[in-house]
């Protein structure tokens, strides 16, 4: 069975808080977030992998630009919302590819890119935006040996070491505001990396466009559709923001 721990972590934090534990099969694993033990992500082993960044943007565009409120401003430098996943085997990189591709489908924003306004407001805009950016990558053998060396009890021990150690893993993040504004910067990645023995895979979300929660609703989001394409529907709307 696929088994992963989730951390939701910003990178050169200082701290892990309101751990909580899981079990999965016979392991014992700690996660920042309450997740199921099994998850249908059609874990099978491959012994290969196409590295390359791919390009996610949908076939039809929002025709009207999405105005960030004062809320979304307050996120401004903050890094993205970053959620990563470990698996024991390795994932169907096709499958989540075109998973990712119905979800931007059905919340095209995502695709969309910041832009300043001359009233220094600022805007998600669609024209000449690159997408969403898919890392697939294999992960490094001396960095799988070193993260097999963990265990839940190392990683409550030795926090700041396990995160210096996904740090080098080179995962992508939308990274915080200025980084974004009038750049050809994606307000989603999504990096899968590939070992021997283990698999990642992250998600990171712009903090200008959404928080914990959507990070967290994308990424169920990107299950169901594994499991199930064409079985979601599109995120709720901006109201209650745009009302900021």
């Amino acid at each position: 069975k696929p088994v992963f721990v989730l951390f939701s972590l910003q990178p050169s934090s200082t701290k892990m808080l309101a751990l909580r534990p899981f079990t999965a099969g016979s392991r014992y694993f700690w996660s920042q977030t309450p997740v199921v033990a099994s998850v249908p992500w059609g874990l099978r082993l491959m012994s290969t992998v196409v590295e390359g960044v791919f390009c996610i943007k949908p076939d039809q565009l929002p025709s009207t630009v999405t105005r960030l409120t004062n809320l979304d401003t307050a996120m401004m430098h903050f890094p993205g919302v970053t959620a990563h996943n470990f698996f024991l085997g390795s994932l169907d990189v096709n499958q989540l590819k075109e998973a990712l591709v119905r979800v931007v489908e059905k919340n095209p924003a995502l695709a969309g890119r910041i832009r300043s306004t001359a009233n220094h407001g600022l805007e998600v805009h669609y024209e000449e935006a690159s997408g969403c950016h898919f890392y697939v990558r294999r992960l490094p053998v001396d960095l799988e040996a070193v993260m097999e060396e963990f265990d839940s009890p190392k990683i409550a021990r030795k926090p700041l070491e396990w995160e210096a150690l996904i740090e080098k893993l080179g995962i992508a993040n939308t990274g915080p505001g200025p980084v974004q504004i009038d750049k050809d910067a994606p307000l989603l990645t999504a990096t899968y990396l590939q070992g021997d023995r283990i698999s990642t895979l992250s998600l990171s979300v712009s903090h200008l466009l959404g928080d914990g929660a959507t990070k967290m609703k994308l990424l169920q989001l990107w299950d169901t559709e594994f499991k199930n394409p064409g079985s979601t529907a599109a995120l709720s709307g901006r109201e209650a923001v745009e009302e900021t």
